[in-house]
C-alpha cells in the first residue's frame, strides 16, 4: 500500500475504536446492547453522517482504499459470526427439545411472516419491501438472548434451554434465507441451478463430516496439549470450508458455519470457540460500523414514523405469538412469558439479510432503512423490558441482578 492509503486505513480504523470504546460505554451504562451503539457510531462517522471520512480531495483516493479494506474487514466478521454459530450447534444437545421448538419455531416463524408482510405492503406498498420484512420479523438475536441470560440461567435452566433451541433453528432458517438470497440472484431461480446448489452443498456437508470424524478429530486430540495450535488449526478448518464453498458457490460464511457444526460434537469446540471469540468481536465491530456507516441520516429520518409504528406492532404481536406456542407445546406461563419477552426483538441476522437483500435481491434504500431502524428500535425496546423485568447481568434492580 502506499503510505497515503496506509495512513487512511488507520484513520479509519481509529475511528471506528474510538468511536466504538466511547458510544460502547455509553451503551453499557443505558443498559443497551453493543451491536446498537457500533452501528451508531458508523451512522454518524459514516459518509453521510454528521462526521465526514474524507477531508481533502487529495485523500479521496485512498480513503476509497481504507474504505474497501473495512468492508473486507466486516465480511471476516459475518465469517466468525457464522462459524460460532455453528460451533454452539450440538445437535445432541437438541434432542429433548427438538420437537417443541421446531412447533415454536416455525410456527411463529409463519404468524410474524405473515405480520411483516402486511406491515410492508401497507407503509411502502412494495412486494420486495415487505417480503424481506416478512423474513426477517421472524428471527431473534442470539447474540442479545444470550447477553441478557445469567450465564447459569443460560446453561441450566428450563428458560435458558427453550430459548437456545428456538435460536438455534431459527440461526439454521437465517443460514438457509441468506444462502437463497445469493443463489436466486445469481442464477435467477434456475431449478436445475438450485439442484446443482443443493447438491454441492449435501456433498460439502458430509465431507466435512467424514473429515472431522476421522481426521480432524484425530489430529486435534494429539495436538489438545498446544493451545496456539488448536487455535490454528480451528480456524484452518474454518477458512478451508470457506474458501470451498466459496468455490461452490453458497458462500464463504455458509461453509464457516458447516465448519463450526462439523465440530460442534467435539470436546475441543468449547475451547475454540472461546479463543475466536475476541477475533469476532474486533471484526464485528467492524461489520456493524460498516453496516451504519451505510445508512443516510436523511433517508433515516424520513423513515423514522413507519419504522417506529413497524416496532410497536412486532413488540405486541411477537411476544404474544411465542407467549401462545410455549403453552401449546406444555410450557408452565410463568416460562412462557419469561422466554418469549427475551425472544422478542429482531435479530442481527435481520441486519444481514437486509445487508444481502440491497444488492441481490433489489431492496430499495428507503425500504431497507426502514427495516434496519425498525430492527434496532426493537433491540432497544426489549432490552429496557427484559432488564426491568427478568434476572440479566445488566439489570437494574439489584435483586435481578446476576451475571
Amino acid at each position: 500500500m502506499e503510505s497515503a492509503t496506509v495512513n487512511a486505513v488507520i484513520a479509519n480504523l481509529a475511528v471506528v475504536i474510538i468511536g466504538s470504546a466511547i458510544l460502547g460505554a455509553v451503551s453499557h451504562f443505558l443498559r443497551q446492547p453493543l451491536l446498537v451503539a457500533y452501528i451508531v457510531c458508523g451512522i454518524l462517522a459514516g459518509p453521510h453522517g454528521l462526521a465526514r471520512l474524507v477531508t481533502g480531495e487529495g485523500e479521496v483516493e485512498s480513503t476509497v482504499a481504507a474504505q474497501a479494506f473495512l468492508q473486507s474487514a466486516s465480511d471476516l466478521g459475518l465469517l466468525f459470526l457464522l462459524f460460532l454459530v455453528g460451533l454452539v450447534l450440538n445437535l445432541q444437545r437438541l434432542r429433548k427439545i427438538v420437537g417443541p421448538a421446531t412447533v415454536v419455531t416455525l410456527g411463529a416463524g409463519a404468524v410474524l411472516f405473515g405480520v411483516g408482510l402486511g406491515l410492508g405492503l401497507a407503509f411502502t406498498g412494495s412486494w420486495t419491501t415487505a417480503l424481506v420484512l416478512g423474513i426477517v420479523a421472524m428471527f431473534s438475536s442470539t447474540i442479545l438472548v444470550v447477553k441478557l441470560l445469567p450465564t447459569r440461567r443460560l446453561h441450566d435452566s428450563p428458560v435458558g434451554t427453550v430459548c437456545i433451541g428456538v435460536l438455534i433453528l431459527q440461526d439454521l432458517l437465517a443460514i438457509l434465507v441468506m444462502l437463497a438470497i445469493r443463489s436466486f440472484h445469481e442464477q435467477a431461480l434456475s431449478p436445475s441451478h438450485l439442484g446443482a446448489l443443493v447438491g454441492q452443498l449435501a456433498a460439502l456437508v458430509v465431507a466435512a463430516v467424514v473429515i472431522e470424524r476421522w481426521g480432524l478429530s484425530w489430529l486435534l486430540a494429539k495436538v489438545e496439549r498446544y493451545p496456539e495450535l488448536l487455535f490454528i488449526i480451528g480456524l484452518g478448518w474454518c477458512f478451508a470450508l470457506a474458501e470451498v464453498a466459496n468455490v461452490c458457490g453458497v458462500g464463504r460464511g455458509i461453509g464457516a458455519f458447516i465448519a463450526g457444526v462439523s465440530l460442534a460434537r467435539n470436546p475441543i469446540a468449547l475451547y475454540i470457540s472461546e479463543k475466536v471469540v475476541p477475533l469476532r468481536d474486533f471484526f464485528i465491530v467492524l461489520f456493524f460500523f460498516t453496516l451504519g456507516a451505510q445508512f443516510d441520516l436523511d433517508v433515516v429520518v424520513g423513515v423514522l414514523l413507519p419504522a417506529a409504528a413497524i416496532t410497536l406492532a412486532l413488540m405486541a404481536v411477537k411476544p404474544l405469538a411465542f407467549f401462545g406456542l410455549f403453552r401449546l407445546t406444555g410450557e408452565p406461563p410463568g416460562l412462557a412469558g419469561e422466554a418469549a419477552v427475551r425472544l422478542s426483538q429482531m435479530s442481527e441476522f435481520s441486519l444481514v439479510i437486509v445487508w444481502l437483500a440491497v444488492p441481490l435481491a433489489g431492496l430499495s434504500g428507503d425500504g431497507a432503512a426502514m427495516i434496519q431502524v425498525a430492527c434496532l428500535l426493537t433491540m432497544v425496546l426489549s432490552t429496557y423490558w427484559v432488564v426491568l423485568r427478568y434476572a440479566s447481568p445488566l439489570a437494574v434492580n439489584e435483586r435481578l441482578k446476576q451475571s
